[in-house]
């Protein structure tokens, strides 16, 4: 069963953070809700985390793991795939510890839709997002801007305010460890990368 909730949280955060980007607000696709909540229920019910086939969408994957019952909101998640900004180098566009940040900022996707599911102990938490058209293939540089509004601030970094405030960056437009984190127990896979990485 689609948790419209936990979209309408996942589509404002996405939006809100594409924005900072100059990047249009995704919509939300009913039949990508559908396909993320049945892969996400398939995988608590496995209690693993792996991607599908994709035929054709973008997929980030989570999984949060706490006392029961788990809860994870979809603002929690967003900003925890965005909190790979970290690692993202603006100057050479890809970079393999950023792809869900990217795909989430992805300026050619317009759509997506959001899974959650618990496992049976409610103790573990599988979140899916899927995106059309497919992000992370061509144009990295048009698809993920810089932010909106930077300027430079010094030699070797720049600042650019958005709605939490300011955000420091380093001179390739990858942002510094000043970036708000979120629950260190919240993993994240992507697809092709089968490497599950903490953020």
């Amino acid at each position: 069963m689609i948790n419209e909730r936990f979209n309408q949280q996942a589509i404002r955060e996405h939006n809100r953070l594409r924005s900072l980007h100059g990047c249009p607000e995704l919509q939300l696709d009913e039949e990508l809700m559908i396909s993320a909540q049945k892969w996400a229920e398939n995988l608590a019910e496995a209690e693993k985390l792996y991607h599908s086939n994709h035929n054709g969408y973008g997929e980030n994957l989570a999984f949060k793991m706490s006392t029961a019952p788990c809860q994870i909101t979809g603002e929690e998640v967003s900003q925890t795939w965005y909190g790979e900004i970290d690692y993202h180098d603006f100057n050479q566009c890809y970079h393999p510890n950023s792809r869900h940040f990217t795909q989430m900022i992805w300026k050619s996707t317009t759509h997506a839709g959001f899974g959650l599911a618990l496992s049976r102990d409610k103790t573990k938490a599988y979140v899916v997002a899927r995106y059309l058209p497919v992000g992370n293939i061509g144009d990295f540089g048009w698809n993920v801007p810089h932010f909106q509004g930077v300027r430079r601030v010094g030699d070797n970094e720049s600042r650019y305010t958005g709605e939490n405030g300011s955000q420091r960056l380093n001179d390739n437009g990858s942002a510094n460890n000043d970036t708000p984190r979120v629950n260190n127990q919240l993993y994240t896979s992507l697809i092709i990368d089968t490497i599950h990485t903490t953020s």
